[in-house]
């Protein structure tokens, strides 16, 4: 008698009868193989399983692999705390202001604010002392400096664009640009002409010394943030639309039109190298476009869990990006790895304005809650030395 499931042998005819488990069909019959049939059969099943186990064995240590080493969307950044605070309120005479722009110029080695009561404040580094108060005529919602560091150009809600000699404490000129708000000024890397842009379809670009008009480009409406590329060669700006427009920085003819986002953009950047252009704002999505590529694509993405991007900056010589956020945080991310490094917590109010400065590798970042924080991360080290969070401590310098 034949029990499922059983092998049986036949000594007479050597061969291996193999009764299947479950019910039997007398009418199909039983098949009958030999040894060396079963034998192979057999091979071929634990070849199978062990081809199975390796899979699995595969897959496991991708995940263990992830797990361990970490991804952007794994690893948990670390938090960090700005080393030095400079703080706007208690030096006004009237009201705490609203720190809309902040420059840091390592030339002269002074830090720049400015906000909505109509007062720039230029200090000397690290912000302990007071040089120069400069008296706008509007909310200053952007500030630039000029390559030599003489020249300070500042627009506002009235639609004035403003040139100061700042040493001095002179206005060179205020001109109007608009009958609405300017938001944005940049100067180009020669320092002869700037762009600025606001709630108009325009850009304005200017003569630095005169003032004089040098051309006018249709843009779109509610321009947020102008600027140039390290070299000149490439001017972007963004906005309410959601599309960052490209002109060449010198012909001032429209290049490229990149529809980043459905809402609005808050801030643009181009890489040092000028390979990679970042775009942030409503969306909570930081976009790094491919510029060295035609035509111009989406080469990564970083997603905020919550808030708007409001500022954009490119550190450590390109390899980082710091986005500033409406939810009062600064985030850091690593280009190469593409894992979000940091957290940077401290500010009570809106990252308004974020400046990098390369050659003392120093991130300061300006928020409505009327301060500048500095952040250092750790000098002398790689990216992948300050993936650990005990490394990855701010220092004072």
């Amino acid at each position: 008698m034949l029990r499922p499931g059983v092998l049986s042998t036949d000594k007479t005819t050597r061969a291996t009868i193999v009764v299947p488990i479950g019910k039997l069909d007398h009418a199909a019959g039983l098949r009958r193989w030999s040894e060396e049939q079963v034998m192979m059969r057999m091979a071929r099943l634990l070849v199978r399983r062990s081809e199975l186990y390796v899979r699995w064995a595969s897959i496991l240590g991708m995940l263990a692999a992830l797990i361990l080493n970490g991804t952007g969307a794994s690893q948990t950044p670390a938090t960090l705390s700005s080393f030095h605070v400079v703080d706007v309120k208690s030096r006004s005479d009237v009201r705490p202001p609203v720190i809309t722009a902040v420059l840091y110029d390592i030339t002269r080695d002074i830090l720049i604010t400015a906000g909505d009561d109509h007062l720039i404040r230029v200090f000397k580094q690290p912000g302990d002392q007071q040089l120069v108060t400069l008296k706008g005529s509007g909310w200053i919602y952007g500030l630039a400096i000029d390559p030599t560091g003489k020249y300070l150009a500042a627009v506002d809600d009235r639609g004035s664009l403003t040139i100061w000699e700042w040493e001095k404490a002179r206005r060179l000129y205020e001109r109007s640009l608009s009958s609405a708000a300017i938001r944005t000024v940049a100067f180009h890397p020669t320092g002869q002409w700037l762009a600025a842009a606001g709630f108009e379809p325009r850009v304005f670009v200017v003569e630095t010394l005169t003032g004089r008009s040098l051309a006018e480009l249709i843009a779109e409406r509610d321009t947020r943030q102008v600027v140039f590329s390290a070299d000149g060669s490439l001017l972007a700006a963004a906005g309410g639309t959601g599309k960052v427009l490209l002109w060449d920085g010198r012909k001032l003819q429209k290049l490229a039109e990149i529809p980043a986002s459905l809402r609005r953009l808050h801030a643009v950047a181009f890489s040092p190298d000028m390979s990679l252009l970042a775009t942030g704002g409503e969306d909570s999505t930081v976009n790094l476009w491919r510029l060295d590529s035609q035509p111009i694509g989406l080469a990564g993405q970083f997603k905020l869990t919550q808030g708007s991007v409001t500022s954009l900056v490119f550190c450590e010589n390109g390899q980082l990006i710091a986005a500033g956020t409406t939810r009062n945080t600064i985030h850091l991310w690593d280009l190469v790895t593409t894992r979000e490094l940091a957290q940077l917590q401290g500010h009570t109010g809106t990252i308004s304005c974020l400046a990098w400065t390369p050659e003392r590798s120093l991130l300061s970042s300006g928020s409505f809650d009327t301060t500048v924080r500095f952040w250092r991360l750790p000098p002398g080290t790689t990216v992948s030395e300050r993936l650990p969070a005990a490394q990855a401590d701010i220092l004072r310098q």
